[in-house]
């Protein structure tokens, strides 16, 4: 998988979480997992321009850009990533706990799981916006 939208920040933490040993740092790769899926978005989604408007709070929060996304596909045939959309929002209260509820913590498997589920979206992305921008 490699960085297509030429972020600095995508680009570190994506080597990072590479290159984290998750099994070993379970905890830390979780966080940085829910960073990446956050911040990948959102650059793909202002780097297309489609980010959504802000909210009453003022932030673009990740359960923004997933429904952008989710949106934005509805008329689309690929049925298999809005599937995979619904999943991740389905499940994301488990990064989110994580970083905010101190008596919830993450173990290896369910980090590995975490990244199998979202790495659809993020290839999608990168392929996505490198067919819209062949030459960088």
């Amino acid at each position: 998988l490699q960085d297509t939208l030429a972020s600095p920040g995508v680009g570190r933490v994506l080597w990072e979480l590479q290159n984290i040993d998750y099994a070993k740092f379970p905890n830390a790769a979780a966080d940085l997992l829910r960073t990446f899926l956050e911040i990948t978005l959102k650059k793909y989604l202002q780097e297309i321009g489609k980010l959504p408007a802000f909210n009453p709070s003022k932030y673009v929060y990740l359960k923004d850009v997933l429904q952008k996304i989710k949106t934005d596909l509805q008329n689309t045939p690929n049925r298999g990533l809005i599937q995979v959309i619904d999943e991740i929002i389905k499940n994301k209260w488990y990064l989110d706990s994580i970083n905010h509820n101190p008596d919830v913590f993450a173990v290896e498997d369910r980090v590995k799981d975490a990244w199998d589920q979202i790495h659809p979206l993020i290839k999608f992305v990168f392929e996505d916006y490198k067919k819209r921008n062949p030459n960088p």
